[in-house]
C-alpha cells in the first residue's frame, strides 16, 4: 500500500526575497511532516529563473529526499489588469490550482512569509465538513475594518467578520472549487475590482462566503500577535507585515523564538541556495553575538536612561514595549 500524499503549494516570481521565503516556508513544513506521508510540493512559478528553481528543489530534497517538487509555469501577463500585492501577481496563482491539479482534491497553500513549527498534515481533510477554504481568522484592526470590510460592504458584498480568513495559509478544497466554479467567480471579482486593497484575499472570502472554515488558533497565528516572543508556538506562524527577510535587518526586531527559528531554517538551507539570496540577512554568528551583546548593554544601563524616553502611551504599546517587540505600521496597530 502506497503512502498517503501531502500536497503543499507556494507561489513566487523572480524576486530573491520571495524565493528565499518560499524555500524556508516549504522547508519548515517538510522538516515537521510525518515520515509516513509522501510530500508533494507544488511551486507556482511566475517566471522564476531555471537555476533558482533548481536550487530551491535541491534544498527541499536535502530535507526530505522523498519529496517531489513540481513546477507549474505561469505568466504574469495571465493576470494583467488584476490587483497586485507589492507589485507581484504571485498571490493570484493559487486560484488556478483546481485546473492545474485536476486529480487532487485538497491542498494546503502557504505564503512565502509562513513558518511551520509542527506537522501540517492534519490541516488537510477539512473539506469533508463542507468548507471550501479553511484559514486563520483575519486580523481585525481598524485598517481592516475601514479599508477592507467597509470597502466590500460599500459595493454590496456581505461580510461575516467571524468567518473571514487571512489568505496567507489556506486549506483549499479543490473539488469544491471545481464543482462550484469558485476560481471563475474569483477571477470575475478581480477583473471587476482591479482597485481592491487585498484582491486575492477579498475575492476568496466573497466567493466562498458561507463555506469558510476556521483553523485552530495555533495555525497561521500572526507574528505580531504572539504574546510571549520567547516561546516558539507550535503550528504555523505568519509574519504578515513583518516579513523576516526584511525586518531582521532592523535591530528593533524582537529576539523572538519564531524569528530565530526562521533564521535557523534559512541557514540550514544556505549551502543549496545562491549566496545573493542571503545578502539582506545577518550572518549567523554576528546575529546571535549581536543579540547577546545588546541584551547585556540594555540591562547594564540604569533603568531610567532606557525607559523614560520611550515610555508607551497605551496598553497595547505597553505590551509590545515590555517584550521589546518590533514596531509595526501605525495603520495596522490602530486597534479600536
Amino acid at each position: 500500500m502506497s503512502a498517503p500524499e501531502f500536497h503543499l503549494a507556494l507561489a513566487s516570481d523572480a524576486n530573491p526575497d520571495y524565493l528565499l521565503g518560499l524555500t524556508v516556508a516549504a522547508g519548515s513544513a517538510l522538516r515537521h511532516l510525518s515520515r509516513g506521508v509522501r510530500p508533494v510540493v507544488h511551486i507556482l512559478d511566475l517566471e522564476i529563473p531555471d537555476e533558482a528553481f533548481a536550487a530551491c528543489g535541491a534544498a527541499l530534497r536535502g530535507i526530505r529526499p522523498d519529496a517531489e517538487v513540481r513546477r507549474h509555469r505561469l505568466r504574469g501577463a495571465d493576470f494583467a489588469g488584476m490587483p497586485t500585492w507589492r507589485g507581484s501577481h504571485a498571490a493570484l496563482a493559487r486560484l488556478l490550482l483546481p485546473d492545474l491539479l485536476p486529480q487532487t482534491d485538497e491542498i494546503l497553500y502557504a505564503d512565502c512569509d509562513v513558518l511551520f513549527t509542527d506537522d501540517p498534515a492534519p490541516l488537510l481533510g477539512r473539506g469533508k465538513a463542507g468548507a471550501w477554504i479553511s484559514g486563520h481568522e483575519n486580523l481585525h484592526t481598524r485598517w481592516v475594518r475601514e479599508e477592507e470590510y467597509a470597502w466590500l460592504r460599500e459595493r454590496g458584498y456581505a461580510v461575516d467578520e467571524s468567518h473571514y480568513v487571512n489568505s496567507g495559509l489556506l486549506a483549499m478544497n479543490l473539488r469544491a472549487f471545481r464543482e462550484h466554479a469558485v476560481t471563475e467567480r474569483c477571477l470575475a471579482f478581480l477583473r471587476r475590482h482591479a482597485e481592491a486593497p487585498l484582491g486575492d484575499q477579498m475575492a476568496l472570502n466573497v466567493a466562498c462566503a458561507g463555506h469558510v472554515g476556521l483553523l485552530p488558533e495555533r495555525w497561521g497565528i500572526f507574528a505580531i500577535r504572539i504574546e510571549r516572543p520567547i516561546l516558539l508556538h507550535r503550528g504555523a506562524i505568519h509574519f504578515a507585515g513583518v516579513a523576516p527577510w526584511v525586518s531582521l535587518r532592523d535591530p528593533r526586531f524582537p529576539d523572538a523564538a519564531a524569528s530565530r527559528e526562521w533564521l535557523r531554517v534559512a541557514w540550514a538551507l544556505a549551502r543549496h541556495l545562491p549566496a545573493d539570496w542571503f545578502a539582506r540577512l545577518p550572518g549567523e554568528r554576528a546575529f546571535f553575538w549581536g543579540k547577546w551583546l545588546r541584551r547585556r548593554l540594555w540591562w547594564a544601563c540604569p533603568a531610567w536612561l532606557v525607559a523614560l524616553p520611550w515610555k508607551p502611551r497605551n496598553r497595547r504599546a505597553m505590551q509590545l514595549w515590555r517584550r521589546r517587540a518590533q514596531p509595526v505600521p501605525l495603520d495596522v496597530m490602530r486597534f479600536d
